[in-house]
């Protein structure tokens, strides 16, 4: 039997397909405090996917960005077939299983995965991860695979695998082998490297003081520095203003 929740435990409702900026949302909503301290909460995601492809199908868009979707694949395969108009993006985490991404071929034109650590150990201790090296670069090797180098009409990306890589606080060394893996792995322009500043202190990040701070002009010129000695021909890299908590929702009410 269900258990009945009490009266007032807060309720997040969300509605619509789960596209891009919505799934990013969601993802900031779980990181908020009320979330990771321990309160209840009941977080509702009713997704009208197929409904609102049908209807992008006509419409301008430029194309179709899948955020963090893998464990909504049996609805999303259906939805990709026949083949969409425009670019599909798989837009995700990295670690997956090569046996998902067997589903995916043909299916997707862009993959956008994360490339979080090189270093077993540090993903161990920061996402009880063990093997993530192992089953990240796998993975990679298997988008690139299937997409084949990565393609471009004018400046735009039409198919290819873009990976993603986050530079974190007191970390350089594990960016500096995941750039290292990539160059060695892949030929001059076959991929595109994304090397993010972003990361803010969020949650529980006050709990692990080598995390609870920005990244360094030092930290990040290092990583940078290394990216451009390296073979990768091409990628993106952001500034320092990209580190702002500005797109973080204040929880309290406002603006609703």
């Amino acid at each position: 039997m269900a258990k009945k929740l009490p009266v007032e435990t807060p309720v997040y409702l969300f509605l619509g397909f789960l596209e891009s900026g919505k799934t990013t949302f969601i993802q900031e909503t779980m990181q908020d405090p009320r979330f990771s301290s321990g309160e209840k909460t009941l977080l509702l995601v009713m997704e009208e996917g197929v409904e609102e492809y049908e209807t992008i199908r006509f419409s301008n868009a430029e194309n179709i960005d899948l955020v963090t979707p893998t464990h909504y694949l049996p609805v999303i395969i259906p939805a990709l077939s026949p083949e969409l108009p425009v670019p599909v993006v798989y837009n995700c985490g990295g670690y997956e299983r090569i046996e998902t991404l067997n589903q995916l071929e043909g299916r997707v034109d862009i993959y956008l995965p994360d490339l979080k650590y090189f270093d077993n150990a540090l993903a161990m201790g920061l996402s009880g991860c063990s093997d993530y090296r192992q089953v990240a670069t796998a993975a990679i090797r298997e988008m690139v695979r299937q997409t084949g180098p990565v393609q471009w009409e004018g400046e735009k990306v039409t198919k290819g695998v873009i990976v993603r890589h986050l530079i974190l606080p007191g970390q350089v060394e594990n960016s500096l082998k995941v750039l290292d893996w990539i160059g060695d792995t892949f030929a001059p322009g076959e991929v595109l490297v994304s090397l993010m500043r972003q990361y803010i202190p969020h949650g529980k990040a006050e709990d692990y003081p080598e995390l609870n701070r920005k990244v360094t002009d030092e930290e990040y010129q290092a990583v940078e520095d290394h990216l451009f000695d390296s073979g990768i021909e091409d990628g993106f890299v952001q500034d320092e203003s990209s580190a702002t908590d500005a797109f973080i929702p204040t929880f309290d009410g406002s603006g609703v």
